[in-house]
């Protein structure tokens, strides 16, 4: 069986080229690349217009729970599974998209490819005499062979799904993590500019203080922050 099969996949695809419009964070969907298809958190400094590629970003470009990814070219068959917080997130026309048929053959789709037969297979489709590549016609002739023991083809699917699951979990409390380290560095400096503050403050407050006994000239130059003139 073949991974254009019905009873294996929904669709594969591979956006076309097209140019693209950087916005800031915030104003645009995350967006990246195969350098980074095999990173948990691959949210970097781009960011898709909304306004300007809706219409690609709905049809071809966003990314949904499970969907299966390749990289097509220069370093041949990366393969990922998308992680929860990777949902509406967009990856550029570098990488193929496997749309499973069902969860119940995501997770087997996914370890497939992830083996070094796997690999073979994809690889053996590559083309190119500077750079290699790959298309989606040639991957969904990528064969994959379902067990006839569907109990041991259903663990494997749902261990890797619950792999899946726990990647997204890591990155919730890594990001949980990070805001609180966030937290305590701006608390820290907060706390260290009001320490700094205070001790001017003591430093001011004692620098005008006077006494009864004091000199006269002495007691006014304090009073009014005027440096006692130097002794000949």
């Amino acid at each position: 069986m073949t991974l254009n099969d019905r009873r294996v996949s929904k669709k594969i695809t591979l956006p076309g080229r097209f140019k693209r419009i950087y916005v800031e964070e915030g104003q645009g969907v995350a967006f990246f690349g195969g350098k980074q298809l095999l990173e948990l958190d691959p949210y970097g400094e781009k960011f898709l217009s909304l306004s300007k590629h809706s219409m690609r970003i709905q049809g071809d470009l966003k990314l949904t729970e499970n969907m299966i990814l390749i990289s097509r070219s220069g370093t041949i068959g990366k393969v990922n599974i998308v992680p929860k917080h990777w949902t509406n997130w967009i990856a550029n026309e570098h990488i193929i998209r496997v749309v499973p048929a069902n969860d119940e053959i995501a997770g087997y789709i996914y370890i497939w490819l992830d083996t070094d037969f796997g690999y073979e297979l994809i690889r053996r489709f590559s083309y190119g005499s500077v750079v290699d590549e790959i298309d989606a016609h040639q991957v969904g002739q990528v064969q994959i062979p379902l067990l006839r023991n569907k109990k041991t083809q259903e663990r494997i699917n749902n261990l890797v799904l619950e792999a899946n699951q726990k990647r997204f979990e890591a990155y919730e409390m890594e990001q949980k993590a990070i805001s609180m380290v966030n937290e305590l560095i701006i608390h820290s400096g907060s706390s260290d500019k009001k320490s700094h503050s205070q001790k001017k403050l003591t430093q001011s407050q004692d620098d005008i203080s006077v006494s009864l006994d004091m000199p006269f000239d002495e007691a006014m130059q304090r009073l009014v922050r005027v440096k006692s003139p130097k002794k000949k």
